[in-house]
């Protein structure tokens, strides 16, 4: 995994083990190394092997020591297709987009280069985004770093939960908090916050650090944070204590237009990645048959 060019925090083997207990790993060993690994996040119901895409995860392999090829991602997708009645598996990789008979879908992920100084990435914000940092910079905000995971699952239940479409599980959220706990014990990660005036926390964010890599994980502001531009005073205290360092803000992007506006006004720039799809002709009429159920 460190040896590998393109390996992110969600396919090392202790995210793995938190959001996927019984995962697998299709695997190419070269002299007694390994080579090439693709994570499998499947799952099984009423017999059935499939694969969705996990929460948490917006990334998975493959993984290699080298720069993946065509006819390596091409056995992997055939790998799948065998193995699963139906995937959703996304991939860096971009020979991803040369590959036929399954449907592929573009995503867009927000990056931004922190090796540079300060005030020069600074000077990368979009005008409307300096003037609001300028404006949360006058309301009497403190920033700290915090070991406080129940007020980052709170503030994320409250703030977060209720407009994510079908809610959010209490896996998901159990999840969070092990990945937070992991990150705090191994010193991986870390918990900023932003409290007002009367110290209560308006902004918090999960920050995972991998290799060259600050995952910018999980986040929550409340209304008044919101107004009083906490998260903006909290991801430019990031990239001001992480400037001129050789690493990478990963803002994790987002399809949420807003969001991913968001992030582009800090500098961010586009980082694609793909969702490989494909079901089954089985699977297809199986999903058939259980909507004319439904109905």
């Amino acid at each position: 995994m460190l040896k590998s060019e393109n390996g992110l925090v969600y396919v090392t083997s202790w995210y793995l083990n938190i959001i996927c207990p019984d995962w697998e790993a299709l695997i190419e060993e070269r002299e007694g190394e390994y080579y090439t690994i693709a994570p499998l996040l499947g799952q099984q119901k009423w017999g059935i092997k499939f694969h969705p895409k996990p929460p948490l995860v917006q990334q998975l392999g493959i993984v290699s020591i080298k720069p993946t090829t065509e006819h390596t991602l091409k056995e992997v997708v055939e790998f799948l297709k065998r193995k699963y009645l139906s995937f959703s598996y996304p991939i860096s990789n971009t020979v991803a987009e040369n590959i036929r008979d399954i449907e592929i879908q573009k995503c867009n992920n927000h990056i931004l280069s922190l090796n540079r100084d300060y005030k020069t990435i600074f000077s990368t914000y979009r005008r409307d985004r300096k003037a609001r940092i300028k404006q949360g910079q006058q309301q009497n905000i403190s920033l700290h770093f915090t070991d406080n995971i129940d007020q980052l699952l709170e503030l994320f239940q409250t703030e977060v939960t209720p407009k994510i479409v079908g809610g959010v599980s209490e896996s998901s959220i159990e999840h969070i908090q092990s990945i937070a706990k992991y990150a705090l014990k191994k010193q991986c990660g870390f918990i900023l916050e932003a409290l007002n005036n009367e110290n209560k926390v308006i902004s918090i964010g999960l920050f995972l650090k991998f290799k060259n890599r600050i995952i910018y994980l999980i986040a929550a502001t409340t209304k008044e944070g919101k107004i009083l531009q906490a998260n903006s005073l909290l991801l430019d205290h990031v990239i001001a204590t992480h400037a001129q360092k050789p690493l990478i803000l990963d803002f994790e992007g987002s399809i949420v237009p807003g969001i991913a506006d968001f992030y582009r006004s800090f500098g961010a720039e586009v980082e694609e990645y793909f969702l490989l799809m494909h079901i089954h002709s089985l699977g297809k009429l199986l999903f058939k048959i259980k909507s004319i159920f439904h109905k």
